[in-house]
């Protein structure tokens, strides 16, 4: 079952650029084939790979029975045209590190791969991308079978649209110009953590998911013959086997939004000439105007709002209209209904929910062209989602500084971060951005810890104060570098030369975090004041913007502010300053009022990233993918005091048991200090005093007393 060692060229080979170049030159084809035995792993290369057809030849070094052994295959999933990601190095070698500590002394395992130069596979794959373009699904590479897969389709596309024309990708034609090799991949294994092992190597392939993937799959033998998928260009084996550090990255990977994000399909723009006559005739009948008739200047059906823009009838007037506008909607039926002035003199536009609202998805923003243009000029860019006319809106953090996002449950909030978070993980490198993620619920932003970006998506409370309180240093610290450099922020260092990220803080439930940790406000507060020109920016999220959790302090510095559904107008006032002109509809329907923008309030339609959660999840973990190293950015978060350790400090050296002293000594609410209590009686510290009055009792010893005493 083993290949034989008799014609290894060299052995305990380094996989790096250089070397596979070499081999790769070589058109009879090569081996490439890895062991691990008795903890010691062993690379060789091989040529040419028609010596591989001895395949049943035992390894003289071991002589293993059969019975023991289990064999594995690997296979390109999808038409060979279609290549893997092509932007990692080192993989390889880190699945054969991982796995030489994961056996034990008496375990086996071979990796053997076999590439066989194709120098005709190009014109195929021409033929057979051309067939998958017309609808053709999957093509087969055979020209006779693929002929009558395109006459099949032909047929089913006289009964319905069957066959989709697609889009080339240039990806493909990369693939199909560059030189390839067919190949022929296994591994034998003997070990009793064969299952784990195997998992773990089918997840770090996972990386190179692309338009195509590769994975093991258990087989009973080896097969000897080459499969018609599994072929790779010189660039793709480079990318697996190639033990060097990739190159550094200054831009993010080049996505294929189409390909890793889900499309909707087409949103249905008809109008309904009937809403025209009910408005009109809901209008006539609450007397607004006169006849049942209006002077329509523009109708645009939008993903969840129709808006109707008409002339101002000669004997009426905006006031008039606006009055009746309760009215209006009680005889139309409608949930919902909102007025604003026209964008012409004389008109007035009336905004109606759809009955069947359509569903947005990121990739309708991000696909669209101005997005790509409004990136290439502001860095941080991120997607909103359209307005009533179906325009896109797009924003950046570089110039909002900080945003507050409010919205109860179900409104759109946590989707929106998502799609937010996600935006700027697409278009910045991990060199260029570090994201740091407080989720105090500790469900709505774990997706995010896969990326390399993202060092930690933190959940406790405590890890979240001591992480802003070493944002604050660090600020500092930018500040001084600005200052030796003679620069005024982070743009004019990096012009001269000098690294230095984005830092991104996004904070899901804030009201959670400051009602546990009174502190992180003064945090906030100082970063929201001075860190824009250190690059680093906040993005504060709530359920509850009341003004007990949405301080002054807060709201001063929070200019900028993106709400959806909050239930009543009080907490509107308390994010906005203000009360809205509208009555959200929930699920992303959502308006926010931005310093300089032309409006005082835009309202938009917020986008999803996939239909279903399992696609969603599906995104996230193709996109993490295109990533294969960490972030070099490292915060030294000094650890901060618990309270939990302040009030044992306190205890141990005053001896005060009573809850209002204590109190005032901690200077954090009462019924947190209680909190606090009841989890010293949990660990023996204290038990309650059968006097009320006397609070509680210390029964710890005094070796664990002396631990908290001041020295």
């Amino acid at each position: 079952m083993f290949f034989t060692s008799e014609m290894d060229l060299s052995k305990h080979v380094k996989y790096s650029d250089e070397c596979l170049n070499e081999i790769l030159k070589y058109k009879e084809g090569f081996g490439i084939r890895s062991l691990i035995w008795d903890n010691e792993l062993n690379n060789y290369l091989i040529s040419p790979s028609h010596r591989f057809k001895e395949k049943h030849v035992q390894n003289p070094k071991i002589n293993l029975p059969e019975s023991r052994i289990s064999t594995y295959e690997y296979n390109v999933s999808s038409n060979s045209f279609k290549p893997l990601y092509r932007g990692l190095r080192g993989v390889y070698e880190r699945i054969l590190n991982y796995i030489i500590n994961k056996l034990d002394s008496d375990d086996y395992l071979e990796v053997s791969f076999v590439f066989k130069y194709c120098p005709k596979w190009n014109t195929q794959a021409v033929d057979q991308l051309e067939s998958y373009l017309k609808g053709n699904d999957h093509p087969s590479h055979i020209g006779f079978i693929r002929s009558v897969q395109e006459k099949a389709i032909s047929w089913l596309d006289r009964i319905s649209s069957f066959g989709e024309e697609r889009v080339l990708h240039p990806e493909y034609e990369e693939k199909i110009l560059s030189p390839v090799f067919a190949f022929r991949g296994s591994v034998v294994i003997d070990s009793d953590k064969e299952e784990e092992i195997i998992d773990w190597m089918n997840k770090q392939l996972s990386q190179y998911d692309f338009h195509n993937s590769i994975r093991l799959t258990k087989v009973n033998s080896l097969n000897p013959d080459f499969a018609a998928n599994n072929v790779l260009s010189s660039d793709e084996i480079l990318s697996l086997f190639s033990n060097e550090s990739i190159p550094q990255q200054t831009t993010s990977p080049q996505l294929n939004d189409t390909q890793i994000l889900p499309t909707t399909s087409d949103i249905d723009h008809s109008i309904d000439p009937q809403l025209e006559k009910d408005l009109a005739q809901a209008l006539k009948q609450v007397k607004a105007i006169n006849q049942a008739k209006i002077d329509v200047v523009d109708h645009v059906k939008g993903i969840r709002l129709t808006t109707i823009q008409f002339k101002i009838p000669k004997a009426s007037s905006f006031s008039q209209i606006e009055k009746k506008i309760k009215d209006i909607r009680a005889i139309m039926g409608v949930q919902s209904l909102s007025i604003e002035q026209g964008t012409e003199a004389g008109t007035v536009r009336m905004l109606i929910p759809n009955n069947d609202a359509s569903t947005l998805l990121l990739n309708d923003l991000i696909s669209n062209p101005m997005y790509a243009e409004y990136c290439s000029k502001n860095p941080l860019a991120f997607p909103i989602g359209f307005d009533e006319s179906n325009n896109p809106l797009f924003a950046n953090l570089r110039q909002l500084v900080h945003l507050l996002v409010a919205g109860t449950s179900g409104s759109g909030k946590s989707v929106f971060l998502n799609s937010l978070a996600l935006s700027l993980l697409m278009n910045h490198s991990p060199e260029e951005l570090c994201m740091f993620m407080i989720d105090p619920k500790m469900v709505e932003l774990q997706q995010f810890e896969q990326f390399p970006h993202v060092p930690e998506v933190v959940t406790e409370m405590d890890k979240a104060k001591a992480i802003l309180s070493s944002l604050v240093k660090e600020m500092e610290r930018r500040y001084t570098l600005f200052k030796e450099k003679n620069v005024r922020n982070i743009e004019g260092y990096k012009e001269k030369g000098n690294k230095m990220e984005y830092v991104v803080v996004i904070i899901d439930e804030y009201a959670d975090l400051v009602m546990v940790e009174p502190d992180v406000e003064e945090y906030i507060t100082r970063l929201g004041q001075k860190a824009r020109a250190a690059g680093i920016h906040l993005v504060l999220a709530t359920q509850r913007p009341s003004a007990d959790i949405l301080s002054s302090k807060i709201q001063a510095n929070f200019q900028n502010a993106v709400s959806f559904n909050l239930g009543n107008n009080t907490n509107y006032k308390t994010v906005f300053g203000t009360g809205i002109p509208y009555n959200l509809l929930g699920r992303g329907d959502g308006c926010f009022k931005f310093e300089g923008y032309d409006k005082e309030f835009q309202r938009f339609q917020g986008c999803k990233i996939a239909l279903t959660d399992l696609e969603e999840e599906d995104v996230y973990a193709k996109m993490a993918n295109l990533y294969g190293r960490d972030n070099d950015f490292r915060l030294e978060v000094e650890p901060e005091i618990t309270q939990l350790d302040q009030l044992k400090s306190v205890i141990a050296n005053t001896g005060e048991t009573r809850v209002g002293e204590l109190q005032k000594a901690l200077g954090i609410r009462m019924n947190r200090v209680q909190e606090l209590m009841s989890e010293l009686v949990d660990e023996g510290w204290l038990i309650k005093h059968k006097a009320r009055s006397k609070g509680y009792e210390l029964i710890i010893d005094e070796d664990e007393l002396n631990k908290f005493k001041l020295s």
